[in-house]
């Protein structure tokens, strides 16, 4: 009868443990859930960031590749060129898609530089082609040519800097996230852990004081 009694007792005691885990359970779900949310939208960030820095790297890759072709009047190094200058077009419209709204200035202000590089030495190509000149530096317009490369160059800097600023702030955000939730899952657990075991502990206790014969004669 006692220890039926006894049993009758530890039972809400048991329920309550139940519910503990099912609860801890549940929250530790819907915390990993939130944090992989946030996580993969701060690595997402960080990855366009980086391929951003890429495409930054491409389009100064591809001026620099079509600044001083020689000599323009030669079939072969005229298509190269012209090849060169439609790949430079692709790209800057591709940079300008992929920049991050802060930054649409800058890369408005980089692609009209580029139209007009673009611009200047196609015209280049074709006046070499018609007057057999090997040197871009003897056309006509070639100081106009050295400025816009100038500001190009200058152009391409201030994207590529905020870039970098943006990678390192990108994954400062990541690791940061990743700490902050990681902190927040390890703690819940251990919350859920601690009061599962003060639980454990006091229904231990209660058989003990029921088996006590002081108790019994107290009763």
């Amino acid at each position: 009868m006692e220890r039926a009694d006894g049993a009758r007792r530890l039972l809400p005691g048991v329920r309550w443990l139940l519910l503990l885990f099912v609860l801890g359970i549940a929250a530790a779900g819907a915390l990993a859930s939130r944090a992989a949310t946030d996580v993969h939208g701060k690595l997402a960030a960080a990855q366009a960031a980086t391929a951003l820095r890429a495409q930054i790297g491409r389009v100064g890759a591809l001026v620099a590749a079509s600044g001083d072709p020689r000599p323009l009047r030669r079939p072969d190094v005229a298509a190269r060129h012209l090849d060169t200058l439609d790949q430079l077009d692709a790209a800057a419209t591709a940079l300008g898609a992929a920049t991050a709204s802060d930054d649409r200035q800058r890369a408005e202000a980089l692609a009209a530089r580029v139209a007009e590089f673009i611009h200047l030495r196609r015209e280049a190509a074709r006046v070499a082609a018609e007057r057999g000149l090997d040197d871009v530096r003897l056309l006509p317009g070639s100081e106009a040519m050295r400025l816009n490369r100038l500001s190009l160059t200058h152009e391409l800097d201030a994207l590529a800097l905020a870039a970098d600023e943006r990678i390192v702030r990108s994954a400062a955000a990541l690791a940061e996230a990743r700490q902050h939730w990681l902190s927040l899952l390890v703690g819940l657990l251990a919350g859920v852990v601690l009061l599962a075991f003060l639980q454990v502990v006091r229904l231990a206790r209660r058989p003990v004081r029921l088996a006590d014969p002081f108790t019994l004669q107290a009763g």
